[in-house]
């Protein structure tokens, strides 16, 4: 039976630990959106012409 070698094993060490933060990471994040950022309901889409409009009556005044 093959025995790991040092390098092996701590080789193995470190990405078990980076794959168990990096979960952690995001499972609390995750956790943390949800109670500081609350779904919004959809609003109607935006009307440029409306904005636009009162340069192009004040542009014709003067």
């Amino acid at each position: 039976m093959a025995n790991m070698t040092d390098c092996e094993y701590y080789l193995v060490c470190f990405l078990l630990l980076l794959l168990s933060s990096l979960l952690f990471h995001f499972i609390i994040n995750k956790l943390l959106k949800l109670k500081t950022h609350p779904k919004l309901p959809l609003s109607p889409p935006a009307l440029p012409v409306i904005g636009i409009s009162n340069f192009y009556v004040a542009s014709k005044v003067n």
